[in-house]
């Protein structure tokens, strides 16, 4: 395939559904992080129990809310989206290497946030896509 067909390909503005999905499915994390470090910031009596039950000191609570808002915010900024993606999956990472430690059930949860965070950037960012086609250029 010629360079001129590349361009060409690459110049065609992605679906507008994908796009829509894609902000969509971005949101959910986003929204999910932002919740949990809100109630972290609050101390409710939930976040502080979670907390021991999970190992962690209470002293931890204020780092762990600051890199979840953190990393959803870099994650929801369109030209830092890739970084913010790379940080809310270490994040994520760490959540579901926590449940699975202590033998919680709740760690699907944070997989499932995980492959919403990557689809949606992968729809609603034509960069991406083009680094990680899903399908043979012919």
């Amino acid at each position: 395939m010629s360079t001129t067909t590349q361009a060409a390909k690459m110049a065609t503005p992605p679906k507008r559904w994908m796009i829509w999905t894609g902000r969509v499915l971005s949101a959910i994390p986003v929204l999910l992080l932002a919740m949990s470090a809100g109630f972290a910031f609050a101390r409710t009596p939930q976040v502080i129990e979670g907390m021991g039950k999970f190992g962690y000191p209470e002293s931890k609570l204020l780092l762990i809310a600051v890199l979840e808002i953190g990393s959803a915010v870099i994650y929801a900024i369109p030209r830092t989206a890739v970084l913010g993606a790379i940080l809310v999956t270490a994040y994520l990472g760490g959540a579901v290497a926590t449940h699975v430690r202590i033998g919680d059930p709740g760690y699907p949860t944070a997989i499932i946030a995980g492959i919403f965070v990557w689809a949606g950037l992968y729809l609603r960012d034509d960069r991406l896509r083009a680094l990680l086609p899903l399908r043979r250029a012919q």
